[in-house]
């Protein structure tokens, strides 16, 4: 069951109060956490007055530069009861991986956003709506990462996790899943749909011959992806050993769908969970389909 959830009360009492007045000190996770609350908040109110957004404020929807008050600002009013947030120290960045409310219904969001002292400098964000590949808001909550008992990740490095994100990129472009730091068994859940260790034994299904293994598993048939172009890694939590890794799937010349027609690239938000020793446990991707003639670009290039 899809729940709504309010949680911005304290923040946006605390911000208000001057919680973090001198505006030169340093704001940390405790102080991110509470600006992406009111930013949230600001959202769910069509008020962007509300958000702590710089004067050099920038925004994307889906590789689509925004202005405040357009895009989620208009379609947004709440926020599920899944709502994952995570914080690299190194960047200033932070990301939320969670539910959405718009009039029409549950959407998959995935936000990144960039901080400068107190005030948020760029939002990012992909939104996954119902009619795209894969979109299922019941399995995203029933394959929610678990942080409640997160192992020791005191030995996990920015650099170990970004370095194993990169290597599975590399994998799908290079349709090989060998030397990519995994654990055995290792899931992956795209746009709320686990398409890993689901085998129907004997179903002749292509799509079920793909999905049969774990995250590494069937890189080989993955020859539609040409390269993972223009990505990054502005998130690597070491806290929870989640990093971000945002790209564009790009199709080989030629390419096209079963409707014939040149076939669609993928942007797409990875959020990679790691072990201690910076293997792949967990993959949640929030993606969209683009059309073959839009901006090759993930709208921060």
């Amino acid at each position: 069951m899809l729940k709504r959830l309010t949680i911005w009360a304290a923040a946006t009492a605390a911000l208000s109060h001057g919680a973090w007045a001198d505006e030169s000190e340093v704001c940390d996770r405790a102080c991110k956490s509470l600006l992406m609350d009111q930013y949230l908040h600001a959202l769910a109110v069509s008020a962007p007055d509300k958000a702590p957004l710089a004067s050099e404020y920038r925004a994307t929807e889906n590789q689509h530069e925004v202005s405040p008050g357009d895009g989620l600002w208009q379609s947004t009013t709440g926020f599920g009861s899944m709502q994952h947030r995570f914080f690299d120290d190194v960047t200033g960045n932070a990301a939320f991986y969670g539910f959405v409310y718009e009039a029409d219904g549950p959407a998959l969001l995935s936000l990144r956003l960039s901080f400068e002292g107190q005030e948020i400098t760029q939002s990012e964000a992909i939104i996954a709506r119902d009619f795209e590949p894969l979109f299922n808001p019941i399995g995203a909550i029933n394959e929610a990462p678990d942080f409640t008992s997160a192992p020791d990740l005191s030995g996990l490095t920015r650099e170990m996790m970004t370095a194993t994100a990169d290597k599975y990129f590399d994998g799908l472009r290079d349709n090989t899943g060998e030397g990519i730091p995994k654990v055995d068994g290792c899931e992956r859940v795209e746009n709320g749909t686990r398409v890993t260790n689901r085998r129907r034994p004997g179903s002749g299904d292509h799509a079920d011959e793909v999905r049969s293994g774990d995250c590494t598993s069937g890189f080989e048939n993955f020859t539609s992806i040409a390269e993972i172009a223009h990505r990054r890694f502005p998130v690597a939590d070491t806290e929870t050993g989640v990093v971000l890794g945002v790209g564009l799937f790009q199709r080989p010349p030629g390419a096209v769908g079963r409707d014939g027609n040149p076939r669609k690239r993928n942007l797409i938000h990875e959020y990679f969970r790691t072990d201690a020793e910076g293997r792949i446990t967990e993959i949640f991707a929030v993606m969209r389909y683009i059309e073959a003639g839009e901006a090759d670009s993930t709208g921060w290039e």
